[in-house]
């Protein structure tokens, strides 16, 4: 569930700087500092401190000027950084025949769906005949085992969002569903301090009727998947 164009070899480093939103410098044992892409563009300030534990895939593609992609940071416990992942982990769990949480198992699932302006990450199938909007959202922070919306600010997650509450107040049923990348929590507190726009974004298509959940991960160095869901806080 990595970024693509891998070629599977992994080697471990130390998270320097960041250059840039798409770039940072990681050093490695016994070698020169790299540049290495950074597949998310969140400020992840809480796991991105010089000296943290990262792993890096490295690219087979020739062409690309980054030679490793950040795959992995350690903050007690691995932590994805892959934010497109998010929506490849609940698309690939939707076609398997899981469920959301209170929802029925879809019969049908497709990615990357045109509606009005933008593109929403899926609209599922309901054994009733409806069709469903969900988009899916990538977290990483979190603390004494309980995970936060982003503190970085994002009109297009924000517009996003007032979409799918457009759509449930027709009628439609919606849905966010936020990916956790790391394993160590029970719970997503959206009244825990982040970004104040994603805060009210959030509750604004709660109150709306947009189901929000969220999911934790099983992260390990080699393996990324979809795990249990968790609590959001407060209840609806």
């Amino acid at each position: 569930m990595d970024a693509p164009r891998e070629d599977g070899a992994v080697e471990p480093g130390w998270f320097v700087h960041r250059e840039n939103r798409f770039v940072a410098t990681v050093a490695r044992a016994d070698a020169p500092e790299a540049r290495a892409y950074v597949p998310n563009t969140a400020r992840l300030v809480d796991l991105l401190v010089p000296g943290a534990p990262v792993l890096l895939a490295r690219s087979a593609d020739p062409r690309r000027r980054t030679q490793w992609t950040l795959t992995r940071v350690w903050d007690g416990t691995w932590v994805a950084i892959d934010a497109a992942a998010a929506a490849d982990l609940v698309a690939e769990a939707l076609a398997s025949g899981t469920a959301l949480p209170g929802w029925p198992a879809p019969v049908d699932v497709r990615r990357e769906v045109p509606v009005g302006a933008h593109r929403l990450d899926l609209a599922i199938d309901l054994p009733d005949g409806r069709e469903a909007l969900v988009e899916v959202k990538s977290l990483t922070r979190a603390q004494a085992r309980v995970a936060t919306l982003s503190h970085t600010p994002s009109s297009r997650g924000a517009a996003q969002l007032a979409l799918l509450s457009e759509h449930a107040t027709a009628g439609t049923p919606t849905a966010v569903v936020f990916v956790v990348q790391r394993g160590d929590v029970d719970a997503l507190d959206l009244d825990a301090p982040a970004d104040p726009g994603w805060q009210a974004a959030v509750a604004q298509a709660r109150a709306a009727g947009v189901d929000i959940t969220a999911f934790r991960c099983t992260v390990t160095a080699d393996t990324l998947r979809l795990d249990a869901p968790i609590a959001v806080r407060p209840p609806a």
